[in-house]
């Protein structure tokens, strides 16, 4: 009697796909494969590599970005990034993984994508039920670039505001609450505020006595001399000011020499993705584009900021994007979803982001109730 092995007589199991790509504004969505396990995903490409999608894997967002003739993948739950970078660029066809917070990504070489995988705080990651880890631990040390496992644990980039004014009254309001991280100015804010170049080191040592840990001002001038001398007299009024330059040929040239002297710098007046490219490029600590103003403009602003955060990876590797030009709360929320981290908000949008009636009316509630038990 012929006996048939349970491997030839089991019915090949069809696996439902488990992915559905939902493309960012002007970006074609891209098909994908993925196969899981207890604790990573592993994309597999089929077709053209996208410049932008998100992936959703269950509950996980991945957000996917094209690099080239390959991937870049960071991981977000809901709306809130949970890990840094944490996978590596790979060829179109290849396999990758977006590992979980506690793992490094592997680039599936080894075809031992689909084993079950845990990692411990003592050592490298182990695999369970195969005789493979050797194979998995040298695909690790070949394939897995050393920034790759050193940021594989690093943490986001928290939120952060800024106020938008140079009217010592506002930062007195509002820089106590600790919610802000510093001050934003400009000529057109010293102007409205009456204050004279004279007067910056007076309005700088105010807002950091009251807990701004940063404070920006403007250069400006006619060509690159004139726009790096100036900003060198503001560094001398404000030691620890952050510099904005306007991003122009001129702006760049001045820029690249504040860097090479140490000095921070916000790239300003930014109104397209590419002029963010230049700030990176140039090793900008910050780009500042113009969201309001570049809708009035006709633009799509809140596409060309996507595009912005998509190509630059608002980790702290590259310029962070203060979106500037904000006129009100919901814009805040709405970009803070596309993946800006910092956000320069005048007095009456701060306002905004405090007020809400049903929050009012329940803190009334409270202290009416309060009164009652004392």
């Amino acid at each position: 009697m012929t006996v048939r092995s349970r491997q030839a007589t089991r019915a090949p199991v069809a696996r439902r796909p488990s992915t559905m790509c939902l493309p960012m504004p002007e970006f074609p969505p891209v098909t994908m494969t993925t196969r899981s396990s207890s604790s990573s995903h592993v994309f597999v490409m089929d077709g053209s590599v996208p410049t932008a999608a998100r992936v959703v894997t269950d509950s996980t967002v991945w957000s996917v970005s094209g690099v080239v003739n390959g991937l870049f993948c960071r991981r977000f739950s809901g709306s809130r990034k949970k890990t840094g970078p944490i996978a590596t660029p790979v060829p179109a066809g290849a396999s990758f993984h977006c590992a979980t917070p506690c793992q490094r990504a592997v680039g599936d070489f080894m075809g031992v994508g689909d084993a079950r995988r845990r990692t411990t705080r003592r050592g490298p990651r182990r695999v369970i039920g195969l005789n493979r880890s050797r194979i998995l631990n040298r695909a690790s040390r070949q394939h897995v670039p050393a920034a790759t496992k050193d940021s594989a644990m690093t943490t986001p980039v928290p939120l952060g505001f800024y106020i938008d004014s140079a009217d010592t009254a506002v930062h007195e309001k509002w820089l106590p609450t600790g919610v802000f991280r510093g001050v934003t100015t400009n000529p057109t804010l010293l102007r409205d505020a009456a204050v004279r170049l004279a007067d910056v080191p007076t309005l700088y040592a105010r807002s950091r006595e009251l807990g701004a840990s940063e404070f920006f001002v403007q250069t400006w001038g006619a060509g690159a001399e004139e726009l790096y001398a100036h900003a060198q007299r503001i560094r001398a009024m404000a030691p620890e000011a952050i510099i904005k330059v306007p991003t122009t040929a001129p702006g760049a040239q001045a820029a690249f020499r504040l860097r090479a002297a140490g000095v921070p710098v916000l790239m300003t007046a930014v109104y397209s993705a590419g002029q963010a490219l230049v700030a990176a490029a140039l090793g900008a600590e910050y780009v500042a584009p113009y969201f309001n103003r570049m809708f009035l403009a006709g633009r799509d602003a809140a596409a060309e900021i996507s595009h912005m955060t998509s190509a630059i990876a608002q980790d702290g590797s590259g310029p962070l994007v203060v979106a500037a030009s904000i006129k009100s709360a919901q814009h805040v929320v709405a970009l803070a979803g596309l993946g800006v981290r910092r956000f320069t908000i005048s007095p009456e949008v701060i306002a905004e982001l405090f007020t809400d009636e049903l929050a009012a009316a329940a803190v009334e509630a409270f202290e009416t109730h309060m009164t009652d038990v004392l």
